[in-house]
């Protein structure tokens, strides 16, 4: 279970970050990218999705 001020890593490696809100649905968090410039990403059991472009989706 993650917690607001974890630290994350989605599959492969390609974003990392700090969790910054929990979601009640049962596992989404928002996470601020360690990389400047990077829009915030709604980390999700199955997936990532970037807040600036929802179609923009990866595995988690």
């Amino acid at each position: 279970m993650r917690n607001v001020g974890d630290r994350v890593r989605t599959e492969g490696g390609t974003t990392a970050g700090v969790v910054v809100k929990l979601f009640p649905n049962g596992g989404s968090a928002l996470v601020e990218p360690d990389r400047e410039g990077l829009p915030l990403i709604l980390l999700s059991r199955d997936k990532v999705t970037r807040i600036d472009d929802p179609n923009a989706e990866g595995p988690a």
